[in-house]
């Protein structure tokens, strides 16, 4: 029970984050703003690269846990200095999305050891509530998008702090800084296709802001990005059920026992659906009403068709999305960048062919039809090589 709360909490901290501001800041502040959070995401997972999905696999078979760590840490690094140098980048940016790469792979100690309240603490909580607190101390009608980033940025750091500090503490007996070479090559070549699949879905889910930001600016991309936020929370069980459950899933194919993996994440999948149902309707229903409209200055007049087809897309996700974990657990996740290379192509085209029909709303239609089509391929891809993976079993 308390892990389900632990979790509200954290969800509740992190939406606060996302639209808290949009309450009492200008449409172009809020919409700068979250214009920047979108390429923190993004570049957060690039600089991670595949870190977390990495080590839940490496970690239960690995000679030293903190040179397994370690390993990520210094590819994410790396990363970050190259991204120093990009052109047209800000340092908010580049630091922020570093940061938020550290905790999102340091806190994988605690999901690691089965410690999933930590987890949810030190990965979301303690950032979600230092940007809070910042805002409330700092912040009034007048901060700029520009200002509400820095305190993001703040906020992560301190985080951040605390999260190595603790992980740290519970390796001292295995403190090194030496890593080879070697390691980090084989560790870098067995995620790239991890790192691609995950970085296509990002920028499948978030390249609708781009467009909006082009085509209509940030005034319209503060509703638009409002209500897509929103939505995005009725996945809160569907990523709850995985948390506690999908290193089991991982373990079980591990031990080559996959129909208890499969019905395990059957398991998942179906009470990730039937959540995700009830809680998408009850906050589309709820985003809809005059008094979410009035207080958040929502003027634009698309938001119910929006998170319709939101919540169209995360009941159905809820249901396919878990098989591309699956492939990367039967070792077949090189063929995820088939799907990547086909989700990508059919966002940069849809997403703006829809947007010249419908306006803003096309943007969602072309998100939909994007990241549908690659879980539909994960799952055909999955049942395929499980078919042949339990043919060889049999004669192993």
């Amino acid at each position: 029970m308390m892990v389900v709360i632990t979790a509200l909490i954290a969800k509740f901290m992190m939406f606060a984050v996302e639209i808290f501001p949009k309450s009492f800041v200008s449409s172009a502040s809020f919409g700068y703003f979250s214009y920047n959070v979108t390429l923190i995401t993004l570049l957060a997972s690039l600089i991670s690269f595949g870190g977390v999905n990495y080590l839940l696999k490496d970690l239960p078979s690995a000679r030293n846990e903190f040179s397994s760590f370690l390993t990520t840490i210094y590819i994410s690094f790396i990363i970050f200095l190259i991204l120093l140098i990009t052109p047209n980048l800000s340092y908010v940016v580049s630091f922020s999305a570093f940061g938020i790469s550290l905790i999102m792979t340091t806190s994988v100690y605690f999901r690691f050891k089965s410690k999933t309240k930590s987890w949810y603490l030190f990965k979301d909580i303690f950032k979600s509530l230092f940007f809070v607190l910042l805002i409330i101390f700092l912040g009034n009608e007048s901060i700029s998008g520009s200002e509400l980033s820095q305190l993001y940025l703040y906020s992560i750091l301190i985080s951040l702090v605390l999260t190595l500090f603790t992980v740290m503490v519970n390796y001292t007996r295995q403190f090194t800084l030496y890593i080879s070479l070697e390691t980090i090559k084989n560790r870098a070549i067995h995620s790239a296709p991890i790192v691609f699949t995950g970085l296509t879905y990002i920028l499948v889910s978030r390249v609708d802001t781009f467009y909006i930001k082009d085509a209509f600016g940030y005034e319209s991309l503060s509703d638009y990005n409002f209500v897509s936020r929103v939505m995005y929370q009725s996945l809160f069980f569907m990523q709850l059920f995985q948390a506690r459950k999908l290193h089991k899933v991982a373990a079980l194919f591990s031990k080559r026992e996959d129909e208890l993996a499969i019905k395990l994440a059957s398991e998942i999948r179906r009470n990730s659906t039937l959540a995700t149902i009830f809680l998408a309707s009850m906050i589309a229903l709820f985003i809809n009403t005059d008094l979410v409209r009035s207080y958040f200055n929502i003027s634009e007049g698309f938001v119910f068709e929006i998170s319709i087809v939101f919540l169209l897309l995360h009941v159905l996700s809820s249901s396919l999305g878990l098989y591309g974990y699956m492939l990367l657990y039967i070792d077949k996740q090189v063929y995820s960048l088939f799907n990547s290379v086909v989700v990508l192509i059919l966002s940069i085209v849809s997403i703006p062919l829809f947007i010249s029909f419908f306006g803003v709303l096309g943007a969602s239609f072309g998100v939909l039809l994007s990241i549908l089509s690659g879980n539909f391929l994960e799952k055909l891809q999955f049942d395929y090589f499980r078919r042949n993976r339990k043919y060889l079993n049999y004669y192993e």
